[in-house]
């Protein structure tokens, strides 16, 4: 069994998907600090994509959910909507940055 995802990556994937809002394929964007590393959005994704326990915060999830459309996201959408955890949020946002590439 995963532990619960400590709060610093809770942290970092909260600052994450705030990040997103202004992530381009062509640049990585604003880097999150984890510990004393600066990492990227998709690899704070990687780093909490195993926390499918842990329920998302409201506010992160509305967030998230106002980021993924019927098309071309429909299988984000409907992951996130079944299970609104930090590990299949960190899936779905990595799925959308990739079909955004």
């Amino acid at each position: 069994m995963v532990e619960s995802i400590p709060k610093h990556l809770a942290e970092a994937f909260d600052q994450a998907v705030l990040a997103y809002e202004r992530w381009h394929p062509t640049n990585e964007g604003q880097l999150i600090l984890i510990a004393s590393r600066y990492c990227t959005i998709s690899e704070v994704c990687d780093s909490v994509s195993q926390f499918v326990d842990d329920p998302l915060p409201e506010r992160v999830f509305e967030r998230l959910c106002s980021y993924v459309h019927d098309q071309p996201h429909g299988a984000q959408k409907a992951k996130l909507l079944e299970s609104p955890t930090y590990g299949v949020g960190a899936i779905c946002l990595r799925e959308i940055m990739d079909l955004r590439r």
